[in-house]
């Protein structure tokens, strides 16, 4: 049985203010809002996956922090990290678990 709660009845999410990646906390969650970076360092972060729209998780503070993108784990200097702004977001965490609308009735 899926206890998940659906969308529709979860409380809206607070308006944020978009922020560099590396101001997240520890297992924070946000989406990627943008990214401003000379061309090769942007093309290096969209390959490891971080681009606009993308959900990230900020699994290590530091100098490399961790980011989870996609499932897996990245390394990104504190240096990349200012170029990416994000909003941080709860219904994108990872204690929620969405419910898929049901099939429609024929």
């Amino acid at each position: 049985m899926n206890n998940a709660t659906p969308l529709s009845q979860l409380p809206p999410t607070p308006v944020t203010e978009a922020r560099p990646l590396d101001k997240l906390q520890s297992m924070q969650a946000a989406i990627v809002v943008e990214v401003d970076a000379a061309d090769e360092d942007a093309q290096r972060l969209k390959a490891m996956g971080i681009c606009a729209g993308r959900r990230v998780q900020l699994v290590r503070v530091g100098d490399p922090l961790i980011v989870r993108v996609l499932g897996s784990r990245v390394g990104l200097s504190a240096r990349l990290a200012r170029c990416v702004s994000v909003e941080p977001c709860e219904v994108c965490g990872p204690r929620i678990v969405l419910q898929q609308p049901d099939p429609p009735v024929s």
